[in-house]
């Protein structure tokens, strides 16, 4: 619950209509506070308020739109006005290879110019606090491996260039170099700034799973952490999976719920969130011993004939030198409590079963 000293502020959620964001939303809205919402068009900002859990609050007023304007070249005075706090959600992302150049115009620029002109729209309309998400991806180097044993800590950074992110053609890795510019770029304007100071904050997520609220129709429509813990579920048995990726996780609903406490407690600097390791096969198993017909299944059928042998991935075979995040400032300072596994992985693909293939 929020403070009654906090009760009912004006806040803005840039990228409300996401994955994280609508969660964000939400948890904002439920504390009793009023939320302008920013997409990219007034029918995406409807495709969720519109729906439970946010139509209550859409047409009571506490839930509004404000059009997303362009990262690099628009205006967020009118956003940003008469906010106590600004949450910078958004960030772009597209997954496919990528032309000479492209790099710098889809990652680069809009992630650190999006982040100048947001800061100083907040900073010249009094906005005492802002808090953007991060990414794990601004922490590890693009080339560690998750099985490097390393213990990583908010004191860790991505020291890829903005240079290096603009040469490369490869999406995945000018996401990283953009995410760990955008942070960079932000607590550089916080620290340099001769105006009254703001507190900024960066919330570093690795991969978040858990139920969607932002009304995806179909698993078509899943957010790419999702999509991909999806495709692993139902795929034909045998079928490998990428061992490249995390193996860290955070519950969507914790990330948010980080965003919000971070504000509450008026804590500034970053926060790393974990909510612990996560495995392929043990998704697996957590579907085996679950009440849910459905996903007893998919499990089923995505082992096969291996449903009752033992069969550790490559992640459990190295969990001895599995990387981990260290999670203690977000558990001290902010209060934050990590939901299980178990807990995320049966929240989303129960929720995942229902939709449209």
């Amino acid at each position: 619950m929020a403070s009654e000293a906090l009760r009912g502020q004006q806040v803005l959620v840039t990228g409300a209509n996401g994955f994280l964001g609508s969660h964000l939303t939400l948890a904002l809205l439920r504390r009793g506070h009023f939320v302008r919402a920013s997409a990219r068009s007034l029918s995406k900002f409807e495709l969720f308020a519109t729906r439970e859990p946010f139509a209550e609050y859409y047409k009571s007023g506490m839930l509004t739109f404000t059009p997303m304007s362009d990262l690099v070249h628009g205006d967020f005075n009118d956003m940003v006005k008469g906010c106590a706090v600004v949450f910078h959600v958004a960030s772009p992302f597209i997954y496919r290879k990528l032309e000479a150049g492209e790099a710098e115009s889809l990652f680069m620029q809009p992630a650190r110019e999006g982040v100048r002109n947001i800061y100083a729209a907040a900073q010249k309309a009094g906005v005492k606090h802002l808090i953007m998400t991060s990414s794990d991806a601004a922490v590890f180097q693009a080339d560690d491996k998750w099985d490097n044993g390393k213990l990583y800590t908010e004191a860790d950074w991505n020291k890829a260039t903005y240079k290096e992110g603009c040469a490369s053609q490869d999406a995945g890795f000018a996401y990283v170099v953009s995410k760990a510019e955008a942070e960079r770029e932000l607590h550089h304007l916080a620290s340099s700034s001769k105006d009254v100071p703001m507190h900024v904050t960066a919330i570093c997520c690795p991969w978040i799973f858990g139920p969607c609220i932002h009304g995806p129709k179909s698993v078509k429509e899943l957010n790419l952490s999702n999509a991909w813990l999806w495709q692993y579920v139902t795929a034909e048995p045998g079928t490998d999976v990428p061992t490249e990726n995390n193996p860290i996780y955070v519950d969507v609903r914790d990330a948010a719920e980080a965003h919000v406490l971070s504000w509450e407690k008026a804590q500034a600097g970053r926060f790393l969130l974990s909510g612990g390791h996560w495995d392929p096969r043990k998704v697996l198993d957590i579907m085996l011993a679950s009440d849910n017909e459905e996903l007893v299944k998919l499990a089923k059928h995505r082992l096969g004939d291996q449903c009752a042998q033992p069969h550790p991935s490559r992640w459990q075979e190295a969990n001895a030198m599995c990387q981990s995040y260290d999670s203690t400032r977000s558990r001290e300072l902010l209060g934050l409590s990590y939901r299980s596994n178990k807990t995320s992985i049966i929240d989303a693909c129960s929720q995942f079963a229902g939709l449209p293939a």
